[in-house]
Protein backbone atom coordinates (compact mmCIF):
# COMPACT_ATOMS: atom_id res chain seq x y z
CA UNK A 1 0.00 0.00 0.00
CA UNK A 2 1.77 3.42 -1.11
CA UNK A 3 1.93 6.62 1.18
CA UNK A 4 2.70 3.79 4.77
CA UNK A 5 6.52 4.04 5.41
CA UNK A 6 8.19 0.50 5.98
CA UNK A 7 10.19 0.51 9.27
CA UNK A 8 12.76 -2.49 8.63
CA UNK A 9 13.57 -4.74 11.64
CA UNK A 10 17.09 -6.20 10.49
CA UNK A 11 19.00 -8.89 12.93
CA UNK A 12 22.40 -10.14 11.59
CA UNK A 13 24.69 -12.70 13.40
CA UNK A 14 28.79 -12.30 12.88
CA UNK A 15 28.17 -9.46 10.31
CA UNK A 16 25.28 -11.76 8.45
CA UNK A 17 22.42 -10.66 8.31
CA UNK A 18 19.52 -14.00 9.63
CA UNK A 19 16.44 -12.45 9.71
CA UNK A 20 14.50 -9.31 7.98
CA UNK A 21 11.37 -8.07 9.24
CA UNK A 22 9.59 -6.10 6.70
CA UNK A 23 7.72 -3.50 9.19
CA UNK A 24 5.19 -2.85 6.53
CA UNK A 25 1.03 -3.15 6.04
CA UNK A 26 1.21 -6.82 5.39
CA UNK A 27 3.35 -8.01 8.01
CA UNK A 28 1.75 -5.69 11.20
CA UNK A 29 -1.82 -7.06 9.95
CA UNK A 30 -0.50 -10.66 10.14
CA UNK A 31 1.43 -10.24 12.98
CA UNK A 32 -1.77 -8.47 15.11
CA UNK A 33 -2.45 -9.74 18.56
CA UNK A 34 -4.55 -7.18 19.94
CA UNK A 35 -5.47 -3.59 18.54
CA UNK A 36 -7.81 -0.58 19.50
CA UNK A 37 -8.77 2.74 18.48
CA UNK A 38 -10.54 5.72 20.37
CA UNK A 39 -11.16 8.83 20.63
CA UNK A 40 -12.21 10.98 23.76
CA UNK A 41 -14.13 14.57 23.14
CA UNK A 42 -15.15 16.92 25.81
CA UNK A 43 -17.21 20.15 25.03
CA UNK A 44 -17.68 23.06 26.72
CA UNK A 45 -19.37 26.01 25.12
CA UNK A 46 -16.94 26.81 22.23
CA UNK A 47 -13.86 25.03 24.24
CA UNK A 48 -12.79 21.35 22.82
CA UNK A 49 -10.19 19.15 25.08
CA UNK A 50 -9.64 15.91 22.49
CA UNK A 51 -7.35 12.83 22.67
CA UNK A 52 -7.37 10.37 19.48
CA UNK A 53 -5.57 7.10 20.63
CA UNK A 54 -4.64 4.29 18.78
CA UNK A 55 -3.13 0.56 20.53
CA UNK A 56 -1.35 -1.97 18.92
CA UNK A 57 0.14 -4.82 20.03
CA UNK A 58 2.07 -7.85 18.12
CA UNK A 59 3.90 -10.56 18.01
CA UNK A 60 5.74 -11.97 14.75
CA UNK A 61 8.36 -14.79 14.62
CA UNK A 62 10.83 -16.41 11.67
CA UNK A 63 13.11 -19.15 11.86
CA UNK A 64 16.43 -19.00 10.79
CA UNK A 65 19.34 -20.72 9.78
CA UNK A 66 21.98 -20.13 12.35
CA UNK A 67 25.59 -18.90 10.50
CA UNK A 68 27.70 -20.25 13.51
CA UNK A 69 25.90 -23.51 14.33
CA UNK A 70 23.95 -24.78 10.81
CA UNK A 71 21.14 -25.27 12.80
CA UNK A 72 17.42 -23.82 12.67
CA UNK A 73 16.66 -21.20 15.63
CA UNK A 74 13.65 -19.16 15.43
CA UNK A 75 13.37 -15.51 16.77
CA UNK A 76 10.91 -13.28 17.82
CA UNK A 77 9.70 -10.12 17.80
CA UNK A 78 6.99 -8.58 20.24
CA UNK A 79 5.43 -4.91 20.05
CA UNK A 80 3.07 -2.88 21.71
CA UNK A 81 2.32 0.87 20.49
CA UNK A 82 0.73 3.19 21.96
CA UNK A 83 0.04 6.65 19.88
CA UNK A 84 -2.01 9.33 20.91
CA UNK A 85 -3.24 12.66 19.08
CA UNK A 86 -4.30 15.28 21.87
CA UNK A 87 -5.34 18.81 22.56
CA UNK A 88 -7.45 21.74 22.68
CA UNK A 89 -9.76 23.71 20.27
CA UNK A 90 -11.96 26.44 20.12
CA UNK A 91 -14.96 26.87 17.80
CA UNK A 92 -14.89 29.57 15.87
CA UNK A 93 -17.84 29.75 13.26
CA UNK A 94 -20.62 27.11 12.79
CA UNK A 95 -23.03 26.84 9.66
CA UNK A 96 -25.92 24.34 8.90
CA UNK A 97 -25.62 22.13 6.01
CA UNK A 98 -29.28 22.44 4.71
CA UNK A 99 -32.20 24.53 4.87
CA UNK A 100 -34.07 22.53 7.30
CA UNK A 101 -33.94 23.08 11.21
CA UNK A 102 -33.06 19.26 11.52
CA UNK A 103 -29.95 19.58 8.83
CA UNK A 104 -26.72 18.59 10.31
CA UNK A 105 -24.13 21.11 11.36
CA UNK A 106 -20.29 21.92 10.23
CA UNK A 107 -18.08 23.39 13.17
CA UNK A 108 -14.66 25.24 12.76
CA UNK A 109 -11.97 23.76 15.88
CA UNK A 110 -8.26 25.53 15.25
CA UNK A 111 -6.78 23.68 17.83
CA UNK A 112 -2.97 23.17 19.10
CA UNK A 113 -1.58 20.21 20.73
CA UNK A 114 0.81 17.42 20.55
CA UNK A 115 1.35 13.55 19.49
CA UNK A 116 2.68 11.08 21.78
CA UNK A 117 4.17 7.70 20.94
CA UNK A 118 5.17 4.95 23.14
CA UNK A 119 6.82 1.59 21.56
CA UNK A 120 7.57 -1.30 23.82
CA UNK A 121 9.43 -3.88 21.87
CA UNK A 122 11.11 -7.22 22.88
CA UNK A 123 13.26 -9.13 20.57
CA UNK A 124 13.93 -13.14 21.35
CA UNK A 125 16.11 -15.75 19.95
CA UNK A 126 15.88 -19.07 21.52
CA UNK A 127 18.62 -21.36 22.76
CA UNK A 128 20.40 -23.71 20.84
CA UNK A 129 21.45 -26.64 24.01
CA UNK A 130 24.30 -25.66 26.06
CA UNK A 131 26.96 -23.88 23.49
CA UNK A 132 24.69 -21.08 21.84
CA UNK A 133 22.56 -19.17 24.09
CA UNK A 134 19.82 -17.13 23.02
CA UNK A 135 19.47 -13.73 23.30
CA UNK A 136 16.50 -11.32 24.94
CA UNK A 137 16.43 -7.63 24.34
CA UNK A 138 14.02 -5.40 25.18
CA UNK A 139 13.61 -1.91 25.09
CA UNK A 140 11.32 1.28 24.60
CA UNK A 141 10.89 4.09 22.14
CA UNK A 142 9.35 7.29 23.35
CA UNK A 143 8.51 10.48 21.33
CA UNK A 144 6.69 13.57 21.67
CA UNK A 145 6.18 16.69 19.49
CA UNK A 146 4.16 19.70 20.62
Amino acid sequence: MDGIPDALAIITVADKTVADVPEDLDTILDSLDMAAMFQLEAHKGPLLVFANTVYYDGTYDQNFIGPLSGQQRNFKLSKEVRAIKYGVGYRVGSWKLGKSKDSSTMALYPWIGGFYFHDDYEVKVDHLGVILNGVDIMGTLNSTHR
